[in-house]
């Protein structure tokens, strides 16, 4: 996890990138039911934006395949959380979208 508003060097990263994602907290266990937005409502403590730092160290995805992305957690460097959401049950939360601006643009 970083900190909101950190600043950090992108020479430390192989080919970075940034990716809008949401994050959720849990506060139960699930217990392994079919998971579809219904049925983890209940689970969930906050849902926060979140923006994911992803290394493609992989080059051509598509030549890699799939299990080996899986296996290897493919992209995934570190995260950065927003302020959770309180609302995320309103209607139109399903259809928000996300947009990734570096330095302002």
């Amino acid at each position: 996890m970083i900190a909101r508003g950190t600043t950090i060097a992108a020479g430390g990263f192989c080919n970075p990138g940034v990716e809008c994602e949401i994050a959720v907290r849990l506060h139960k266990t699930s217990d392994g039911a079919v998971y579809t937005r219904g049925s983890v409502a209940d689970l969930i403590d906050a849902v926060f934006p979140a923006n994911e730092i992803a290394e493609y160290w992989y080059g051509d995805f598509a030549a890699r395949g799939t299990p080996k992305l899986s296996a290897g957690d493919f992209s995934h460097k570190a995260c950065v959380l927003e302020p959770a959401q309180p609302d995320w049950q309103a209607p139109g939360f399903a259809v928000l979208s996300g947009r990734v601006r570096i330095d302002g643009k």
